[in-house]
């Protein structure tokens, strides 16, 4: 059998065994890419192995993702409430708006609720800083403890202790804990489930942290301030408020920067209606104020 999309072709036959898993084997390629996939039976659980490379790919994501060079194996078994999944990547030259990745490789080791995954990853970020980063995640008791450890240039990127996600009633929840940038700080809090919140306080954020995910955008400033929100079941909107003040934002332009301005927005939503409002200054003379209503 033979099928095509996004510039993939995937040949291949797959047949259901008496016992209920699949056996067979599936070729994709195409756009750089290769990959293999043998579907077998081990112990009456479906069982998968996929090696797969990549040489000059790209990715038709928007926007694509470029890579240089890459091979992935892994190895998954579906035992039902306990997955195990296990495997290995690497690539190099990876490039996404103009954001590096130099060397990526990742390894996991996970039987359900249980082993460790790691990623570590170096390059440069969309404004030539140049770093580097590892992340472990381990399972401990009923959730998952994150790590992050990395430098930009030589400024820290780094968890200041390892995230706590631990499953409750009904989804996830990530306990309070703090992200340290190369200039300024996050703590984030929140959960995902019947009944999603976040919340977000940010002091002293430099906001060319966003250069990292993307070249060229140029904005400049330092926020502070904080944003709740809880998305609830029957809710319109999301409820919550914000509070956030930005000091001497600007954006590069083709003549230089945009004049500094200071902005203050503050929100509120009750699930109903949402009510914003917003002012900017100039070496304390205003500007212009902003209010927006929504209510739909």
């Amino acid at each position: 059998q033979r099928a095509a999309f996004a510039g993939m072709v995937a040949r291949g036959r797959v047949m259901r065994a008496a016992a209920g898993a699949c056996r067979g084997q599936m070729l994709v390629g195409g756009r750089g890419l290769t990959a293999k996939a043998d579907l077998s039976n081990q112990g009456g659980h479906q069982r998968a192995d996929v090696v797969a490379s990549a040489l000059n790919a790209r990715v038709p994501l928007d926007p694509p993702i470029a890579i240089g060079k890459g091979a992935a194996k892994f190895s998954v078994v579906m035992v039902p409430g306990k997955p195990e999944i296990s495997g290995s990547f690497r690539a190099s030259n990876v490039v996404r708006e103009g954001v590096v990745l130099t060397e990526v490789e990742g390894a996991a080791n996970l039987v359900g609720m249980g082993g460790q995954a790691v990623i570590t990853a170096k390059g440069r970020s969309g404004d030539g800083d140049p770093f580097t980063a590892t992340s472990r995640i381990q399972s401990v008791g009923t959730g998952y403890a994150v790590t992050l450890d990395g430098m930009m240039g030589k400024l820290p990127l780094r968890l200041d202790r390892p995230a706590q996600i631990v499953r409750v009633d009904g989804g996830w929840e990530l306990k309070a804990t703090r992200l340290i940038l190369p200039k300024g700080q996050i703590d984030i809090a929140g959960s995902y489930g019947k009944d999603s919140h976040l919340r977000m306080v940010l002091r002293d954020v430099d906001l060319s942290i966003a250069e990292f995910f993307s070249a060229n955008m140029g904005i400049g400033g330092v926020a502070n301030g904080q944003v709740n929100l809880r998305v609830a079941q029957g809710s319109r909107i999301p409820t919550g408020d914000m509070n956030l003040t930005i000091t001497g934002l600007s954006r590069a332009g083709v003549t230089g920067f945009t004049i500094p301005t200071d902005v203050h927005v503050a929100g509120n939503s009750d699930g109903e209606r949402l009510l914003m409002g917003g002012r900017i200054t100039y070496k304390d003379r205003e500007l212009g104020r902003m209010v927006l209503r929504v209510d739909p």
